[in-house]
């Protein structure tokens, strides 16, 4: 079973946190509840835009993938490479999976594979803290 979790920025200080994700608990109070370090409960607002899904999977540096990641990805196929790109890691609900979009190419691929067929996956940042990394691709 995979690991359901998730994680947001910190209203007070930016830090990221990482944990169980409590919904609106008013209309502008979401929050992650976590274990710190020494194990202690603890309980932090969140911005709600920074809130994302961690989605199973690491990259091919053992990195945790969360949608709103930003990753560059080669697809493979029989062991050759055939696709390149660079997109957001999403959440597409008509499919019920996770995609990376590429929006100014207009480019939308599942995030999965198997068998012969498969991406490796590298994330390099983040929409929240690395918006530039999407920004003037040729």
């Amino acid at each position: 079973m995979r690991e359901i979790k998730f994680r947001g920025k910190r209203v007070d200080n930016g830090e990221w946190v990482y944990g169980f994700y409590i919904g609106p608990v008013s209309t502008d109070n979401q929050s992650i509840v976590y274990a710190d370090k020494e194990n202690y409960y603890c309980q932090d607002e969140v911005i709600p835009e920074t809130v994302g899904q961690y989605t199973g999977l690491k990259d091919k540096n053992g990195v945790e993938i969360y949608e709103g990641d930003i990753v560059t990805a080669c697809w493979y196929d029989y062991e050759e490479p055939n696709h390149d790109m660079t997109g957001i890691v999403e959440f597409t609900e008509g499919w019920m999976s996770y995609w990376i979009a590429d929006y100014d190419k207009k480019e939308f691929s599942e995030l999965n594979g198997q068998g012969y067929y498969h991406w490796t996956i590298e994330v390099i940042g983040n929409i929240y803290d690395n918006p530039e990394l999407m920004e003037g691709e040729e």
